[in-house]
């Protein structure tokens, strides 16, 4: 049976217990016997499945029941009474640590109906599934698994029966991992759980019966308080830095995890390709996520969690082997006659005793019972003392049988050293080489007990050989990869930082780290990818950066490195992607910077490599996410150098825009591709916005080759902006105090006002500054809108941004003119006085300010269409306004009103983009329409009269003549002052733009158009006759494209008239006669010719 029919088997069975249930349904159930029966079915439809499974692993059918029980976990917390019964206070909780947000997981097991928790206590007792409800309970927050674990105790411990004492004990043995004396467990919220289920033992003591339970629970409570003081620390300073710890407060990104935890569990592929890489893959959940969320074993928990404890178990060791259940201690191997179970229990049992012995005498002479211990709400020190007194008078006199079947580890006294000097004499060397070599030919050989002496090797028993002797890590490469897990590299990890850090210099000491460094990686290699990131992830929070790997990198690493990229180009099926990010992830283990720094650069190089790096680090989304400094991530600080070095290629900037475009957007994980879950982006916005945009929002900063262009910054933001569609998405930029960074937008638009004059330690363009700056404050402006409107943003921040513009230029302001007003803004746009001559604007919405230039004594009027054609190419809106109020009457004739114009067009038009240059052009236009603005057409290349009405391109004409003479007007010494090189190649590219659109629009085949396409033709041979020649390559291109049109236009018709396109001929080969460059004058000429009907 494949695993993707589990779900349906189940719906199945959850529908016959339905029926049963009828007419309640299971969330409606509480009575225990009910209960007990509709899981009865459900259990059988569990057995079912794991008897179905195509192989009969072992560990393969644990991690399946694993699953399934994750399931039923999800859906026992999606009950309805969950959160409807429960107070305001616990309810808010609820919903802030991911309750709310299950419905993650509707599309894997919607079909399933929630139960409540009679319900689901009654599948883990007939399912066996105590330790999984720990595991599960341990990915939740501290404090919504105190809440849900409350209530499971509470329903446990009504109307006790066998079924619950045995779920309490399993929930108790997987809450930890217990492990060759010592304990790995998940910080505080382990803790947590091992103490609200002693404490609940008070409960049920009396209830349980059967000898080999009680002697179970007693082996419990001895096991955890051995860990709890295995390494007592001798100094308390650091310890108590530690007791007291914070609540902390859960974040959402923190509950998308834990929901993203579980949803790996319920949907990651358990038919793997070997029965070993099950083991590893199911040891690997068993052992990792202790290490991983909170990378330190019991042994560095802080002393209060500890205390904690122990105040909690040592009581009920007195209570139940003093009062409760004295018996126990009374049974010997004599009084088991002919029983041999029952005799090998007794044996066990003793084992337990004396170990339990063993640890209160260490616990009644250590430091434990200080008086500053005492912790709020337990057991007070001196009651602690004299219970760990009594309990050892009472075992004291106990015969205790001695274990035959102890491992070497066992055998092998501890030994308390220092790094690279053995400080316990009492192991002669000789017999140190003898257990060292037994325990290395166990390993080799796969003998019993190999697994402890490979324990051994790693522990502190055999620490003596880390620093100077290399055999005991060729041991462990020889039998890798069959015994590599995660708990191993982590064990290396901690080795290889200890060897590292050894100020000891012994000769064998470069050798043996090459060594131990190579083991370590070839154990990480063989990991799934899942793991090697929660390792990745581990050594980064308990060493930080940069990594012990990165400490020392070999010299073949950087090759290595360009070597494992190069091969991005043949990756071409799943198998070659997996083996590759394989080893990226390994290159990744030893230094993250210098891969993702790689990975970037390799994606800004080539377009078709983009996609497949934003896999890859898909893939080890955990490793872009660390941080260098507290509020900087590596892979935002590698993107920022990134935008450096790719500002200086148009090409390459592109590939870096789309890189930062795709790294902002959720994913599916391409680990999992069923899963329905959505990951949240591998860059946050808010960092990217804070490190590489708002910096650099000034052209005054000093620019220097290790800092952003100014371009490039406002190109990251703008991407941002475009990935956040909608105002949820936004959030971020309302949180980063908006109006500052309006006011900054203000700024470098007052700053791009004139784009062409010198700007020393600027290098970037200032074109490209103002068109992306009016952009990108017009985006914010409707954001801003939308924010006010439902009351996001503050709106004092208004009457703030509204003081500082009244210092600005009055052009600038004009661009948040409809901002101001549509959030019912009391604001009034300035505008130059002289401009109320020529435009009657009300005064509710507009006021007059002098400006400079009136009061140099320059003519009013002219100061007055200036300020009107500087006003109208802002935006559409303005220039509808002042079209709108233009005083058509009080004007001057259209004749003279041409000159004012053609003055004002002089002196702004180089100074547009080519949105205000279009807007500026359709302004004129209309005038010319409506009369009020009329053109003198020059008859210069008309040699007579057409010999057809074209009224109907004459607007078109004039416009080309019009933009014709200001390019004349450029040209006169008096403006040779400041028109430079690149404002004529600015102007003649936004001048060969405007001419193809009105060329374009008057396109067709007749005899209209082909006459004007002949004029507007002749009028750009004349400004290329005009313009400086460095300057001519957009009117050139042009001046053929037109000619283009002209040949398809004359080709289509064969009725032309003769003397028409005589005329027309002649007409362009006068025009082409001034063309001032002889190759380009040549290869008109030469087009010309090609137009067969104009030679004929």
């Amino acid at each position: 049976m494949e695993f993707s029919d589990d779900f349906s088997v189940l719906q199945g069975a959850f529908r016959r217990a339905e029926q049963q249930a009828l007419p309640k349904t299971l969330a409606e159930i509480v009575n225990k016997k009910d209960c007990k029966q509709y899981a009865t079915v459900i259990t059988e439809a569990v057995n079912d499945i794991i008897a179905g499974l195509s192989t009969h692993n072992n560990s393969v059918q644990k991690f399946s029941r694993f699953k399934i029980h994750a399931a039923f976990f999800v859906k026992w917390m999606d009950r309805p009474s969950s959160i409807s019964e429960k107070s305001d206070d616990v309810v808010k909780n609820s919903h802030e640590t991911g309750i709310g947000n299950l419905s993650v997981f509707d599309t894997i097991h919607r079909s399933l109906p929630a139960f409540d928790t009679p319900v689901y206590v009654s599948l883990l007792k007939t399912c066996g599934m105590g330790k999984h409800c720990s595991e599960c309970l341990l990915q939740l927050p501290v404090k919504t698994q105190n809440m849900y674990l409350a209530e499971l105790i509470t329903c446990m411990t009504t109307d006790l029966d066998d079924g619950d004492v045995q779920l309490w004990i399993d929930m108790l043995q997987s809450a930890p991992t217990w492990s060759q004396g010592h304990m790995e467990t998940y910080g505080e919220s382990g803790h947590q759980v091992i103490t609200t289920l002693l404490k609940s033992f008070d409960k049920m003591k009396n209830t349980v019966c059967e000898r080999e339970t009680k002697r179970r629970i007693i082996k419990l409570f001895s096991d955890c308080l051995c860990c709890m003081i295995t390494d007592w620390p001798t100094s308390r300073g650091q310890s108590h830095e530690g007791q007291k710890t914070s609540a902390r407060s859960l974040s959402e990104n923190e509950v998308i995890q834990h929901c993203r935890r579980l949803d790996n569990l319920l949907t990651r592929n358990v038919n793997l390709e070997s029965s070993s890489q099950t083991v590893s893959l199911t040891h690997g959940l068993e052992k990792i996520s202790p290490y991983m969320s909170h990378s330190k074993n019991v042994t560095n928990l802080n002393f209060g969690v500890r205390l904690e404890v122990i105040a909690t178990v040592i009581p009920l060791l007195r209570d139940v082997l003093c009062n409760v259940w004295p018996e126990l201690l009374m049974d010997s191997e004599d009084k088991c006659k002919d029983d041999t179970r029952e005799k090998q229990s007794v044996t066990r049992f003793s084992e337990t005793l004396s170990t339990l012995y063993d640890t209160l005498e260490m616990l009644s002479v250590s430091d434990v019972f200080r008086e500053d211990s005492l912790t709020e709400g337990s057991e007070n020190i001196p009651s602690l003392r004299n219970y760990t007194e009594e309990l050892c008078e009472k075992l004291k006199n106990i015969s205790l049988a001695p274990s035959d079947s102890a491992p070497i580890s066992a055998e092998l006294p501890e030994t308390h050293t220092q790094i690279g000097k053995v400080t316990d004499t009492s192991i002669s060397e000789d017999v140190f080489e003898v257990k060292f070599k037994e325990a290395v030919w166990r390993v080799n050989e796969r003998l019993k007990g190999y697994q402890e002496c490979m324990e051994w090797l790693l522990s502190s028993g055999c620490r003596q050989l880390w620093f100077c002797d290399k055999r005991w890590i060729e041991c462990i490469g020889t039998n890798l990869p069959g015994m590599s897990s995660a708990q191993l590299t982590i064990q290396l990890i901690t080795i290889l930082h200890e060897v590292m850090s050894s100020p000891t210099s012994e000769i064998n000491q470069k050798e043996l780290l090459f060594k131990l460094r190579e083991v370590t990686l070839q154990c990480f290699r063989t990991l799934p990818i899942m793991l090697q990131n929660r390792i990745r992830d581990h050594i980064v929070d308990t060493y930080g950066l940069p990594t012990i790997f990165e400490q020392s990198l070999p010299a073949s690493y950087h090759q290595h490195l360009t070597t494992v990229f190069n091969q991005l180009v043949n990756v071409d099926k799943k198998s070659d992607f997996q083996e590759l990010l394989a080893e990226i992830s390994s290159l990744c283990f030893q230094s993250p910077c210098e891969t993702l720094s790689k990975a970037i650069s390799v994606a800004i190089s080539s377009s078709a490599q983009v996609h497949l790096i934003i896999q890859i680090l898909q893939c080890m989304a955990s490793s872009c996410k660390h941080k260098i400094t507290s509020d900087k991530t590596i892979l935002c600080q590698e993107l920022y150098q990134a935008g450096i070095t790719s500002s200086e290629s148009a090409t390459q900037k592109n590939n870096f825009l789309e890189l930062v475009r795709l790294l902002l957007q959720p994913f599916q994980s391409p680990l999992d591709q069923t899963s329905p879950l959505t990951h949240p982006p591998l860059l946050d916005v808010q960092e990217l916005v804070k490190t590489c945009v708002l910096p650099y929002l000034s052209l005054n900063y000093k620019q220097t080759d290790n800092t952003l262009p100014t371009s490039t910054a406002l190109l990251l933001f703008k991407v941002a902006l475009e990935t956040a569609g909608s105002l949820d998405e936004s959030r971020w930029l309302i949180d980063l105090s908006p109006y500052p960074i309006m006011l900054c937008m203000c700024s470098l638009l007052e700053e791009c006002n004139v784009l062409w004059d010198t700007f020393y330690g600027y290098h970037g363009s200032k074109l490209e500054i103002k068109e992306l700056t009016v952009d990108l404050l017009h985006q914010i402006s409707e954001i801003m809108k939308i924010g006010l409107a439902k009351g996001l943003v503050d709106r004092n921040g208004l009457i703030w941004l509204q003081n500082r513009l009244e210092g600005m230029d009055w052009l600038v302001c004009l661009h948040l003119r409809e901002f101001l007003q549509d959030t019912n803004c009391d604001h009034k746009q300035n505008v130059p006085a002289e401009l109320y001559d020529i435009c009657d604007l009300s005064s509710s919405h507009w006021q007059p300010f002098n400006a400079d230039s009136h009061a140099t004594g320059e003519d009013v009027t002219s100061g007055g269409f200036l300020a009107f054609v500087q006003g109208c190419r802002v935006s559409k809106q303005i220039s509808d306004v002042f079209l709108k109020h233009l005083k058509r009457g009080n004007l001057a004739p259209p004749e003279e009103l041409y000159k004012e114009f053609l003055v004002a067009l002089v002196q702004v038009l180089p100074q547009c983009t080519r949105a205000e240059w279009n807007t500026i052009v359709s302004v004129l236009q209309e005038l010319m329409h409506d009369g009020t603005l009329r053109v003198p057409y020059s008859t210069r290349f008309m040699k007579q009269l057409p010999f057809h009405e074209f009224q109907g391109s004459y607007i078109s004409l004039c416009t080309s003549q019009l933009l014709t003479s200001v390019l004349e007007v450029l040209s006169d010494s008096s403006c040779g002052e400041w028109t430079s090189l690149s404002l004529w190649r600015h102007v003649t590219k936004m001048y060969a733009g405007t001419i193809k659109d009105l060329a374009e629009n008057k396109f067709s085949t007749s005899y209209t158009s082909r006459f004007a396409l002949t004029q507007i033709f002749c009028h750009s041979c004349q400004a290329m006759s005009i313009i400086p020649q460095d300057a001519t390559e957009h009117v050139f291109v042009l001046s053929l494209e037109l000619l283009g049109m002209i040949e398809e236009s004359t080709s289509a018709n064969g009725q032309t008239h003769v003397r028409e396109l005589t005329n027309q001929r002649t007409a362009m080969i006068s025009a082409i006669h001034i063309v001032p460059i002889s190759e380009q004058r040549a290869t008109l000429n030469q087009k010309l010719i090609s137009c067969a009907q104009l030679v004929n």
